[in-house]
C-alpha cells in the first residue's frame, strides 16, 4: 500500500510536504506493515501511542542518515578499487579491536574482510550502538 501524498493549504497554493516518503514508509512498514495500521496503533494508545510512532519513524531517518554518511566517508575516503588501501583499511581496524576482538576475529586475515568491508564496518557500527543502549539502561 503506498503512502497517499499529504496536501497542505497555505495561501491558496496546495504543495506537497517535504518529506522523504520512502524513508518514512520504510520506517512504518519495519513498525506495523502499513501505514494504515501504524495510524490504529498509534490512536489505540498502545505501547506509546503516537510518541512510540514517532520516535520509529525518527529512528528510521536516523539510520538513513548515519547510513549515507558513512558511505559518503567510505566513498569519498577510500578508493574502492584499490585492494591496497582496502587491505590497510582492514589492517587498521583489526588492530585498533584486536584488544576487545574474539579470538576468531584476530585469527581473520585482514584481506579476507577486505573483500566485505562495508559490511564489517556497518556490523562494528551496529554493535556499537547495541553497546551503548545496554550502557544506557543499566
Amino acid at each position: 500500500m503506498t503512502l497517499a501524498p499529504i496536501l497542505l493549504r497555505q495561501d491558496s497554493i496546495m504543495y506537497e510536504p517535504p518529506m522523504q516518503k520512502e524513508e518514512y514508509e520504510a520506517a512504518i512498514n519495519e513498525l506495523s506493515g502499513t501505514t494504515i495500521e501504524a495510524v490504529m496503533f498509534g490512536l489505540s494508545g498502545e505501547s506509546g501511542g503516537m510518541r512510540y510512532i514517532c520516535d520509529c519513524i525518527c529512528e528510521g531517518f536516523k539510520r538513513e542518515a548515519e547510513s549515507s554518511y558513512v558511505s559518503y566517508i567510505l566513498d569519498t575516503r577510500l578508493d574502492p578499487l584499490s585492494f591496497g588501501q582496502v587491505v590497510e583499511l582492514m589492517r587498521e581496524f583489526k588492530a585498533k579491536l584486536s584488544n576487545y576482538a574474539l579470538p576468531s576475529f584476530r585469527a581473520l586475515p585482514a584481506e579476507a574482510m577486505a573483500a566485505d568491508y562495508k559490511s564489517v564496518i556497518y556490523q562494528y557500527i551496529g554493535s556499537l550502538k547495541q553497546f551503548s543502549n545496554l550502557k544506557r539502561h543499566y
